[in-house]
C-alpha cells in the first residue's frame, strides 16, 4: 500500500478494509503483488545469413539481367565465373546501374 503523509489514518483503514475484499486478497492473504518473476534468459540471436557463394551470386544476378564489371571492363558472367575459380582475393557487390535501373555486379581484387 502506498503511504502518502497528508492520508488520514481513518483513509489508510479504509483502503486496507477495501484491499481485503479483493479476490487477490483472498486467494493470497497478501495485500501486495509479488514481483514478477526475472525473465528468462534470452537465447543467443542467430547469426545473419552467409552470403551467397561467388557461383550462386553469378546464377542469381545472371537471372536478373545483370551486367558484370572487373576492372572497369564489362564482362560476361562466364567470364566471371572463370575470374572466380582462378583468381583468389575476389571482392563482388550488386548495384543498381545509375543509368537504365538494371542489376549490375562490380568485381574487384582483394587487396
Amino acid at each position: 500500500m502506498i503511504q502518502y503523509p497528508s492520508a488520514t489514518e481513518a483513509f489508510k483503514k479504509k483502503v486496507k478494509e477495501e484491499i481485503k475484499k479483493s479476490e487477490f486478497y483472498k486467494r493470497t492473504g497478501r495485500i501486495f503483488l509479488s514481483p514478477p518473476p526475472p525473465q528468462p534468459a534470452s537465447e543467443t540471436p542467430l547469426a545473419p545469413p552467409s552470403p551467397p557463394s561467388p557461383e550462386e551470386m553469378i546464377k542469381q544476378m545472371t537471372a536478373a539481367g545483370a551486367d558484370f564489371y572487373y576492372k572497369g571492363d564489362r564482362i560476361t558472367a562466364k567470364k566471371a565465373k572463370e575470374l572466380f575459380k582462378t583468381t583468389n582475393n575476389l571482392n563482388f557487390m550488386s548495384a543498381e546501374n545509375k543509368n537504365n535501373g538494371e542489376p549490375m555486379v562490380l568485381i574487384t581484387d582483394n587487396k
